[in-house]
């Protein structure tokens, strides 16, 4: 997606470069053609921009989902391992706070 964007952005340039150009010089085109279907060409024209507008709003739509699937799936992996890191803090806690034999307290009696 990153080399099909630029590559779209391109002929949206030169598409809209083309637009004005054409535009301004409307007149003296058909007056040198004498061409009568000026219409039906600027119908074809705003066709085919309209087409590369919806095949990149396609893709970017398609990368976007592929994105937020990814951004998903990482986001639940790391909530799984800041839970296995929390469950191990735990029970490391659990283990230093329970009393074993070589840390009881002495007494009068064991003297």
């Amino acid at each position: 997606m990153k080399s099909f964007k630029p590559f779209l952005y391109i002929i949206y340039t030169l598409l809209f470069l083309c637009t004005l150009l054409l535009a301004y010089l409307n007149d003296s085109i058909v007056a040198t053609f004498t061409i009568e279907k000026v219409n039906q060409f600027w119908i074809y024209w705003s066709i085919l921009g309209f087409v590369l507008l919806m095949l990149e709003s396609v893709f970017e739509n398609i990368h976007i989902s592929s994105v937020k699937r990814k951004h998903e799936k990482l986001n639940l992996e790391n909530n799984e391992l800041k839970a296995k890191l929390y469950d191990r803090y735990v029970a490391s806690e659990r283990n230093t706070l329970l009393p074993t034999s070589q840390s009881r307290i002495e007494t009068k009696d064991d003297i």
